[in-house]
């Protein structure tokens, strides 16, 4: 005899007829077990997900299933849960009989005995390998570099920090090497970006396969190779390993009818001689890397204390930012976010430049070490949140038609305590809607310890009315936790997407998924670094909300953002949105 709930379901499934049985077993995966665990009932949803067959799954243990992707505490937890009458839900790996991993989406009821005590399980599931094979995808797109299937930057800082800590427990060494192809950029002159690429690809083959799987190697960026190499008694020479490694460079890369050429700078630091945590280790080798390019390239240069010209540069540099801020050499331009789909009033971006009084006007890009400090990034945030507020209420005041302007912000801007309840002060005192200003956050805002403030301080923002972008989306981990739990209403495309998109069909890939995902989630998405017509209508065609870049205009100083709005405008084919 059956027991009650199958009893239940076949009667039940006899009075609404076939019909109510092919629904079920189309959608759900129902499974009846003792509290042994032994199978009693597997309807045909099962059967086919996981490849036996009703005799072979009745009477068998549901262990049959087991994958070994849970511990033993997952099952004990469970088990408990349920042996307790309470109803358990969770995600469950699962093995089928050709060896798959499959996920579902379970619930199980206890079954009660007529004296009240557990006896049964019934099991209902919906298959959500799918989705779970996207989220893997997902997570190793974020943490992979597309073109070489090495590390990417975020990857390489992760695992790098893993390696540090077993060399730390089990008192081993490391070697890391900063490793940068001297003559990339003739390459990508002279052959094109796709043999640029190519050859970046034979790199990331022939580096795998002298230093075989246990090395860590990671494309950080550009032609840039990053190498972490454990360190025992037993291990080969370093000055071999790095023979070996200019000697995989070295050697021609034939594409199509060409043989390209290349050399390799290598900087080289070692722990825990040269530093106890991965930034000191990385700064020693990107030194050393400067070192040996600096003394003419193609040799490997090990760090050493006195190379540290680069760091009285950044210092220097510094200083003349300090003084700079309060000379009033620092100014916003601004760069116009033109819609692609709807309606609207223009938004604009404010960008930061420094007109450096031996370098002329330049780019963050220029001066990128002035954000290595701290106290003065977040002081050069105070001056671009001030600078935003008054020139959109200026704005206001002059009739200029606008919606938002927007800016960036960096983990310094949180440092002082409550960055929400000063920014809503600031807007309020200018009398200024908080949606007229959005801000842009990037990734690394969420890693550090300060994660939880940022969260905490951009909800009260969001709830207030200001928008919340995330920057550069698609070059970090790009979690999809981000996405579900921050206040997130637009996504900006990183321009390294763009910059190949009607030529690359990876690019292309990742793009329209992106905006796919995004859209999916209720967030807009911004395109930016568009600079030419055919990558505008493929992102029309791919769905794109926005987009921004030189295609239709650079950054400008604000007294001449009357004269592009006046150029933007008309044209109803073309319209300016928020």
């Amino acid at each position: 005899m059956g027991s009650p709930a199958v009893n239940s379901l076949q009667d039940h499934g006899q009075q609404a007829g076939s019909f109510w049985i092919e629904a079920v077993d189309d959608v759900l995966i129902v499974a009846v077990t003792d509290r042994a665990g032994r199978i009693l009932y597997a309807n045909d949803r099962f059967c086919e997900i996981s490849g036996y067959g009703h005799d072979e799954l009745v009477g068998a243990n549901h262990r049959i299933l087991n994958s070994g992707h849970h511990d033993r505490g997952f099952f004990k937890t469970m088990f408990k849960t349920i042996c307790a009458g309470e109803i358990w839900r969770g995600e469950i790996c699962n093995r089928a009989k050709d060896g798959s991993l499959y996920w579902v989406s379970t619930t199980i009821f206890p079954e009660l005995d007529e004296a009240g005590e557990v006896c049964r399980f019934v099991s209902c599931r919906f298959d959500i390998t799918e989705q779970k094979n996207a989220e893997q995808r997902m997570r190793e797109m974020a943490v992979t570099d597309a073109l070489t299937g090495l590390q990417n930057r975020l990857g390489f800082q992760h695992r790098f920090a893993q390696l540090l800590s077993e060399a730390q427990l089990h008192r081993h060494g490391l070697a890391l090497l900063m490793l940068d192809i001297d003559n990339f950029k003739d390459i990508n002159d002279v052959s094109g970006h796709d043999a640029g690429d190519q050859f970046l690809k034979t790199m990331a083959y022939r580096l795998r396969t002298v230093l075989g799987s246990e090395a860590l190697i990671a494309r950080p960026g550009g032609d840039e190779v990053a190498i972490v190499l454990k360190r025992t008694p037993d291990s080969a020479p370093l000055a071999d390993i790095v023979e070996q490694l200019q000697e995989a460079v070295w050697a021609p890369v034939q594409i199509g009818p060409a043989f390209l050429l290349a050399t390799a700078s290598i900087g080289l630091s070692v722990y825990p001689k040269d530093g106890q945590c991965t930034a000191e280790l990385i700064n020693c080798a990107d030194v050393a890397l400067y070192s040996a390019k600096r003394v003419g390239r193609n040799r490997c240069v090990r760090f050493k204390p006195e190379m540290l010209e680069r760091t009285r540069r950044r210092v220097l540099i510094q200083e003349q930012a300090h003084a700079g801020l309060t000379a009033g050499q620092f100014e916003l331009f601004y760069q116009p976010i033109v819609g692609l789909h709807e309606s609207g009033l223009p938004s604009f971006e404010a960008l930061l430049r420094w007109h450096h009084p031996v370098l002329g006007l330049i780019a963050p890009g220029v001066f990128e070490e002035v954000f290595e400090s701290r106290q003065l990034c977040a002081e050069i945030g105070t001056f671009v949140q001030e600078a935003v507020i008054m020139q959109t209420r200026a704005w206001i005041d002059a009739g200029i038609p606008f919606a938002q302007v927007k800016y960036n912000t960096t983990t310094a801007d949180f440092d002082a305590p409550h960055f929400a309840a000063r920014l809503l002060t600031l807007l309020d005192r200018h009398g200024v809607g908080a949606e007229r200003i959005g801000i842009e956050v990037t990734e690394g805002m969420f890693l550090g310890q300060q994660s939880e403030t940022v969260r905490r301080e951009l909800h009260a923002l969001s709830n207030a009315g200001v928008e919340i972008a995330f920057d550069d989306f698609g070059t970090g981990f790009a979690s999809l936790t981000h996405l579900k739990e921050l206040p997130i209403s637009r996504l900006k495309i990183d321009r390294s997407f763009i910059t190949n998109l009607t030529s690359d069909t990876r690019d292309q890939k990742i793009v329209h998924g992106m905006i796919a995902l995004a859209h999916s989630l209720g967030i807009s998405v911004t395109a930016e670094g568009v600079e030419t017509s055919d990558q505008m209508e493929l992102l029309t065609v791919m769905g794109c909300d926005r987009v921004q870049g030189h295609f239709h205009c650079e950054a400008i100083p604000a007294a001449q953002v009357p004269a592009v709005l006046n150029r933007l405008n008309p044209p109803s084919n073309v319209r300016v949105a928020a």
